[in-house]
């Protein structure tokens, strides 16, 4: 059965959807030139990733354009012309399918490096994707039998429905995922624990913007299948989700701001004639070898915290530093990560140096009540945590 096409509720809204992807378009192209611009160290295999991103992108964008010229100018003479799907509007399909599954596949691999190689987690979430994925190239071949747009509610209604709620389910698992992860990666220091916070929120409003729009695609389709308003929402998926891979790669220099501005803030610290130097790692990172007695301090080593005191020194500086973390240089050539981010260890290390005055030594509590010499015997540290 065959249902009845309104011009203006249907091609009025999908020449809306175009202008409003066009414009997100614009969006897209500004987020890659701020990358280019901002990490020309990344590896080649990330640069190549956008590339190919920003090349669909852009051919999904002419082909938006390619059918509204076709359906708004060529049907003035023949008005039969709307009621006859053009291939440009159809190819649209797999070329946005194949943009949401490289954003996939990227978050998939971020979740891969947070949760330390959870197989079964990530090949769930890639077996999901890839019948998202398979279930859209069967649309796309139906389509281009499909005689008629008309016919489009009967033909594809099973197809439709089951590749919608594959693609809401593959986001609500990546964003649940990312979020568990990085919610695991607080230390327990202020600072730490707010760019994690920042994280979390890019995260779940990626995830959230790109599940609502596969969401209100899946409604529209079953309220009004004769009208092709969900296919106007359809044109600006692709946007959603390049916008959601490039604001995550872009958030990493606003990011290591934050990470500088707290460094120069914690610098104006009163001098308070010590030395100590404080770091936290991941608790799943090995720790080192703790130093042998008699060769040096003594150094204490846990899972979580190191602690090692020092003589004070002349200078009065502090000195943060974040390795292989999200703060880092992910995906630079420098430290060989091909993706971001790395999100394998989360490490802070904070080194105060303050005014020249000497430590005080230690006091012993086994002291020759005679000559006052503390008993020689071995070293112990200043602190320990």
């Amino acid at each position: 059965m065959t249902g009845e096409i309104s011009i203006g509720s249907t091609y009025g809204v999908v020449i809306i959807g175009v202008f409003v992807a066009s414009t997100l378009h614009g969006l897209t192209c500004l987020q890659a030139i701020i990358y280019y611009r901002s990490f020309d160290k990344d590896t080649w295999r990330m640069k190549s990733l956008v590339c190919i991103l920003m090349a669909f992108e852009c051919l999904q964008i002419a082909l938006c354009w390619y059918f509204v010229y076709h359906y708004f100018v060529n049907s003035v003479n023949n008005p039969l012309i709307l009621l006859v799907p053009i291939w440009s509007a159809l190819a649209t399909i797999p070329v946005t399918s194949v943009v949401e599954l490289l954003c996939h596949l990227f978050f998939t691999h971020r979740i891969w490096r947070l949760s330390e190689r959870n197989w079964i987690l990530c090949s769930s979430i890639v077996l999901v994707e890839l019948a998202r994925f398979g279930v859209t190239l069967l649309i796309t071949i139906k389509s281009f039998k499909m005689p008629l747009w008309t016919d489009f509610p009967d033909q594809m209604k099973s197809v439709t429905t089951a590749g919608l709620v594959l693609s809401v389910c593959s986001d609500f698992c990546i964003t649940g995922s990312l979020c568990y992860y990085l919610h695991r990666c607080r230390t327990g220091f202020r600072k730490t624990d707010t760019l994690v916070t920042s994280l979390l929120l890019y995260t779940i409003n990626n995830g959230i913007a790109t599940a609502i729009g596969d969401i209100i695609i899946l409604g529209l389709f079953l309220a009004f299948p004769t009208s092709l308003a969900f296919f106007a929402v359809f044109q600006l998926t692709s946007k959603l989700y390049a916008n959601a891979l490039l604001t995550t790669l872009n958030s990493r220099k606003s990011l290591r701001s934050r990470l500088l501005a707290s460094e120069l803030s914690t610098n104006q610290s009163p001098p308070l004639g010590r030395s100590f130097k404080l770091s936290a790692v991941h608790p799943n990172t090995p720790p080192p070898p703790a130093s042998a007695a008699g060769l040096g301090p003594i150094k204490f080593y846990s899972s979580k915290v190191r602690s090692e005191t020092r003589g004070a020194t002349r200078n009065s500086s502090v000195d943060w530093s974040v390795g292989k973390s999200w703060m880092g240089s992910f995906g630079t050539k420098e430290n060989n990560e091909d993706v971001y981010p790395a999100f394998v260890k989360i490490e802070r290390t904070i080194e105060i140096d303050f005014d020249d005055t000497p430590a005080p030594s230690p006091i012993s509590p086994y002291e020759n009540e005679n000559n006052g010499d503390p008993i020689q015997g071995p070293r112990r540290p200043e602190h320990s945590v």
